[in-house]
């Protein structure tokens, strides 16, 4: 009976949308991770997925940038500028570069699943959070999940791409602190990250760190990477991850996220035939009590 109250709750206070906005945002995170690596594995290059997440969101969101320039402005610099690394170019270029190296498991594992560590880090330094003893053992556990990870991986490349996808967590765990404290709405958060992409994807294309084949955008499955990569991984990600942080708050959201790895190397072992270890998917499991013990924990939802 308290169960059901406590759902009547939510939902009278428009909760249950803001989780209803985090599990589709879970399944799309799941998806991204798979196309992240079918893209790594396919004929496109990487400036080819660069624009396809660029120039897609850029397009879509063109309406709703006069309407919210104004507020955008008047944004302290040092938050556009996290969000704008902490989801934008940078964070995927670290992103792509580890997936090619590990495997769709990795990705979302160490991504998603590292999150609330690196979050907690974050609001500890900025806003002098307090953390109760379940969760600094809790955050013990994911470190101790994420190095089970790193430790199987088949070779030293691959120990570079865990490394390259930490360092992504770190970003992504910048943008998620960074999302509450703008005081930005969700739209004008993915403006933020979407049109700072764009300036640094003209600027890599006319200094010629990347290059661009409209030919390769010509084969059967660049439909999908763009539908995936343009439209629902940097648009409707964004927007739903952004508007859940403002439903539901930073830690739960980070508890929702632990379903990521587990659904992203379903997905993988069914769609992509990437095998997963023993280890590897006791590390999951780790990983995905760990989270949910660290936010069973009392702590400032900042």
């Amino acid at each position: 009976m308290n169960g059901l109250l406590k759902c009547w709750e939510d939902w009278r206070d428009h909760k249950f949308i803001g989780y209803f906005a985090m599990v589709v945002t879970i399944s799309i995170w799941a998806s991204f991770a798979l196309s992240t690596r079918a893209a790594a594995r396919s004929n496109f290059e990487i400036g080819d997925i660069i624009f396809m997440r660029s120039i897609v969101p850029f397009v879509l969101l063109c309406p709703f940038i006069p309407a919210r320039l104004s507020k955008i402005r008047h944004c302290k610099i040092d938050h556009l500028l996290f969000m704008s690394i902490g989801a934008g170019l940078p964070f995927f270029f670290i992103a792509y570069w580890g997936a090619s190296l590990t495997s769709a498991a990795h990705f979302s594992a160490l991504i998603p699943g590292l999150t609330p560590v690196f979050v907690a880090i974050v609001s500890w330094w900025l806003l002098r959070a307090c953390y109760s003893k379940m969760q600094v053992f809790s955050g013990v556990l994911i470190v101790a999940a994420a190095i089970l990870f790193v430790a199987t991986a088949s070779n030293q490349a691959s120990s570079f791409g865990s490394f390259l996808l930490l360092v992504s967590s770190v970003l992504w765990a910048l943008y998620t602190v960074f999302v509450k404290r703008s005081g930005l709405d969700a739209i004008s958060i993915v403006i933020v990250v979407s049109f700072s992409s764009m300036i640094l994807m003209v600027f890599c294309l006319l200094c010629g760190l990347i290059t661009v084949s409209i030919e390769r955008f010509a084969s059967g499955d660049a439909i999908a990477h763009i539908l995936i990569q343009g439209v629902f991984a940097s648009v409707v990600s964004n927007l739903l991850y952004a508007f859940a942080i403002w439903r539901v708050g930073v830690k739960n959201c980070s508890c929702l996220a632990a379903l990521t790895p587990a659904l992203s190397a379903l997905f993988a072992a069914h769609i992509l035939g990437e095998s997963l270890s023993y280890y590897a998917a006791g590390a999951i499991g780790l990983l995905i009590l760990s989270i949910i013990l660290f936010n069973l924990g009392k702590v400032n939802d900042g």
